[in-house]
């Protein structure tokens, strides 16, 4: 996650409030209804970018709040 805004770009990560990863889910925290609603659209997509950038499968699903 350390990568977060190379990953997902500088627009999501200005409105990510809290992000961690727990029993390969990824929760995350949004300031913005419009940006969470676009992101429950790209889960899957989300999904497979952080596992190519960390080189293993490291999340299985998100949970955005």
């Amino acid at each position: 996650l350390s990568k977060w805004e190379e990953i997902m770009g500088s627009a999501v990560a200005k409105r990510t409030e809290k992000k961690y990863i727990k029993n390969r889910v990824l929760y995350l925290e949004l300031n913005s209804s419009v940006m969470r609603g676009e992101l429950m659209q790209q889960r899957s997509e989300i999904v497979k970018k952080i596992n190519a950038v960390s080189g293993v499968p490291i999340i299985d699903e998100v949970h955005l709040a």
